[in-house]
């Protein structure tokens, strides 16, 4: 007989994550990416990693002033679309506020635990599993 494999069956294709801001709990569903999901985010950052090494080789002299500005609004333009995939991952339920607003209103402390979040849940880190766990996560 054959092997077979039911993949998802005991899998989930979302999370739910909750923060309280100012006394209110916002909370949003957060899918898992699939590949295609997770592709423009990755492309995303490596691109800004060539842009940056681009950026860095560059001069303050005038000759170098145009390829600094081509290069800055290709940053804009992929941070862009970097920030458009990730949002498209988390669905506010009902009464809760805009993603960018949410990440923009967390403290730090809240803010680091969010960063774990997102590295466990959707990057499957081990290590920032462990610092979760460790804060009681």
């Amino acid at each position: 007989m054959a092997n077979k494999y039911t993949i998802g069956k005991e899998l989930s294709d979302s999370f739910d994550y909750a923060v309280v801001l100012n006394g209110k709990e916002h909370v949003y569903t957060v899918d898992y990416p699939s590949q295609k999901q997770l592709r423009p985010i990755q492309l995303g950052y490596s691109r800004l990693q060539e842009l940056d090494k681009e950026y860095s080789k560059l001069s303050d002299e005038a000759k170098d002033k145009a390829a600094k500005k081509k290069i800055e609004d290709e940053v804009k333009k992929v941070s862009e679309e970097i920030t458009t995939a990730f949002n498209g991952l988390f669905h506010p339920h009902d009464g809760a506020m805009p993603l960018e607003d949410m990440l923009d209103n967390l403290p730090s402390n809240k803010k680091h635990v969010f960063d774990l979040m997102i590295q466990a849940e959707l990057l499957d880190s081990t290590e920032a599993k462990a610092e979760l766990a460790s804060l009681g996560f």
